[in-house]
């Protein structure tokens, strides 16, 4: 058996946007295995928190939630919160720095991929995401979220 990884990027614009997705998989998928993400920051949400927000240096926000289902079922067979470590840091000091800082920001930890273990029904494999951060900041935020499916082919 072989291992492939196929893609999905996810663009979001606005505070509590919902966007739809569909992968395309090869025909020759005997299952899919794990499903893990990433979240790459383009716009400058950090300048802009609340000095309230900004009381603890590092915390894990909750980005957004992403289900898949296998096609021609609407069961799911993935569904998860994405949560990512992000470092804070008080306006000002922000400011100060911003001549140093270059968008847009990476935040990476390391991954562990969720396993599945699942038989695809066919060849597309149908999701979406939900935004949590922007309407948690009540702002809109621009982020990508990269969706990695993990394949065994023949």
């Amino acid at each position: 058996m072989k291992t492939q990884i196929v893609t999905a990027v996810v663009d979001i614009l606005q505070a509590g946007e919902y966007k739809h997705f569909e992968v395309r998989i090869p025909d020759n998928v005997k299952t899919i295995d794990g499903v893990e993400t990433s979240v790459r920051f383009h716009s400058d949400y950090i300048a802009t928190l609340n000095d309230s927000n900004t009381t603890n240096d590092n915390q894990t926000m909750i980005i957004g939630d992403v289900r898949l289902s296998g096609g021609k079922s609407n069961n799911w067979f993935y569904a998860e919160t994405v949560s990512e470590y992000v470092a804070l840091m008080p306006k000002n000091v922000f400011r100060l720095q911003a001549l140093n800082c270059s968008l847009p920001f990476i935040f990476h930890k390391r991954r562990d991929g969720n396993l599945c273990n699942v038989t695809p029904i066919g060849t597309r494999i149908k999701g979406y995401f939900k935004d949590t951060i922007g309407t948690t900041l009540q702002q809109d935020i621009h982020y990508s979220i990269t969706i990695c499916i993990h394949l065994s082919t023949q």
